[in-house]
């Protein structure tokens, strides 16, 4: 490698964290993820709206199925779906740990959505959730805030605890 070719190289290092900035939607000031929404309306101009909200965590969960046999035999079956952040992790039939199973009709595995689930096998009889902890810093950290610029096409600019994310 020449000494210019490294000169060049370590160049380009340096002006990279340029290439993530966006432009303001209604002029062409430069923002960059991280910048705090004030930033941001000083920068872009005042929005056309603004909206706050708390966003929800999705909690762990255990669902419980009491499954009919398939004619000619008798009984039930329990199957227990586990999930963690609305993805499968656990599938328990009859107290087996399977890695997918055809025991609601069509097939469902580790990995496989709640809503997936929901429509193979249908509303589970039992669910179990962990409570949710609301503590004022984890509701700070997961304040929500999108603002909207209704330009051609509208812009909405994504805050998470005061900090652009998108």
């Amino acid at each position: 490698m020449t000494k210019f070719s490294a000169l060049i190289l370590a160049f380009t290092l340096f002006i990279t964290p340029s290439v993530w900035a966006i432009f303001c939607p209604t002029n062409f000031n430069q923002i960059n993820p991280g910048d705090n929404l004030d930033t941001v309306k000083q920068l872009c101009g005042k929005p056309d709206a603004e909206k706050t909200y708390i966003a929800q965590q999705s909690q762990p969960q255990e669902w419980s199925y009491f499954l009919q046999l398939a004619p000619p035999l008798q009984g039930t079956v329990k199957m227990t779906v586990a999930f963690v952040e609305n993805k499968a992790i656990s599938i328990n039939v009859n107290g087996v740990g399977v890695s997918s199973t055809q025991a609601c009709g069509n097939t469902i595995q580790m990995g496989s959505t709640t809503e997936t689930v929901k429509a193979v096998c249908g509303k589970p009889i039992l669910v179990n959730e962990t409570a949710a902890s609301s503590t004022d810093q984890q509701n700070a950290a997961n304040t929500m805030t999108e603002i909207t610029y209704n330009t051609n096409p509208p812009v909405t600019l994504k805050f998470k605890a005061g900090q652009l994310v998108q």
